[in-house]
């Protein structure tokens, strides 16, 4: 099936069924309601996930049944994803036991490392496969809930969902990355950009869990998928290391502060960078504008890790990455410099 044709399709069908879910929401008031921690003041429908979910997936297949090009255990990955999703907007709509919301997250993990259970995953190179299997599904349980974390003003999980939808594609096009990941990637661009629509500030619907956490749980598992068996700090182990290296520190380190300090780590909060910079009067895009500015940094680290000493993109990274949360703290600014 033609990619143009496809993810025109997928954009369309995302927009439309996001704008018809906004008045269905609506109406049922499946609303999120503004509290001293929301980044919103007006009461607005949640839920927006089902379209970006739905239009991914039944694209993703409607590809994957006309080229036959099925990877290794890719149904059951999609299906995992979709009752994972029907489970988060059971949350959405009455509120589930962050405990119960975790243990649906691991049985997803855990099912979905029993497809890699033969081949392992991430760390396939360097240790034994029950090892490797362990670390990787904790790393992938740690991107579900920090997508999930980082979903707090408006655009900032489309604009990360396309960021990462478009290094994977170039990559695979560039003959980085298997081939198989092209399509997926493309199709998350599109229903990313569909959903943008409606959420870029301000916005008028929000993804929900329904939205963020199975596509965290998608978004993990190609990311996983790009190692290939023989991978020793090459650009598979790169380009998960580096392309959501954003998302990795803003939420790691601000989990970690609060640990430090005795909070409730399952408790709503605002204490993400991205949340400070909102805080301290700058506008949603002009905060997934710049997280946009450094994700293109980030991919030309990942291309710059080929053929060199993967210690000079990964400090590339960082630097880029540190710079970004000093700013969105306000480390920068005319107060902070004539202090």
């Amino acid at each position: 099936m033609n990619i143009v044709v496809l993810t025109t399709l997928c954009f369309i069908l995302t927009a439309t069924g996001t704008g018809l879910l906004i008045i269905i929401l609506k109406r049922n008031k499946v609303l999120d309601i503004p509290n001293q921690r929301s980044s919103h003041v007006s009461s607005l429908p949640r839920g927006g996930g089902i379209a970006v979910l739905s239009a991914l997936i039944c694209f993703w297949i409607a590809e994957r049944h006309v080229s036959q090009e099925w990877v290794a255990g890719e149904v059951f990955i999609l299906i995992t994803a979709v009752l994972l999703g029907v489970v988060c907007f059971v949350d959405d709509l009455r509120g589930l036991s962050p405990y119960l919301k975790l243990l649906f997250q691991i049985i997803a993990v855990a099912a979905g490392l029993i497809i890699l259970r033969d081949r392992g995953a991430i760390f396939q190179a360097w240790l034994p496969i029950w090892i490797d299997l362990t670390l990787t599904g904790l790393m992938w349980l740690w991107f579900i809930n920090l997508f999930n974390f980082m979903d707090g003003i408006d655009g900032i999980t489309a604009v990360q969902m396309i960021s990462i939808g478009l290094g994977l594609s170039l990559l695979s096009v560039f003959g980085l990355l298997n081939s198989w990941v092209f399509t997926p990637s493309m199709l998350i661009v599109a229903s990313a950009l569909g959903f943008l629509i409606w959420n870029w500030n301000p916005a008028k619907i929000f993804l929900g869990d329904v939205g963020s956490v199975p596509l965290g749980y998608l978004i993990g598992w190609l990311l996983i998928s790009v190692i290939g068996p023989s991978n020793s700090f090459g650009i598979e182990l790169m380009t998960i290391v580096l392309l959501p290296s954003y998302y990795y520190f803003d939420a790691t380190l601000t989990i970690v502060r609060r640990c430090l300090c005795r909070k409730n780590i399952l408790k709503a909060h605002r204490e993400h960078f991205y949340q400070f910079a909102v805080d301290r009067g700058l506008s949603h895009g002009q905060v997934c504008g710049a997280i946009v500015f450094v994700n293109l940094l980030l991919f030309g680290a990942v291309l710059l890790s080929i053929g060199s000493n993967p210690l000079v993109p990964i400090s590339i990274a960082l630097i880029v990455v540190v710079l970004l949360l000093l700013w969105m703290r306000g480390i920068f600014s005319k107060q902070s410099l004539t202090k």
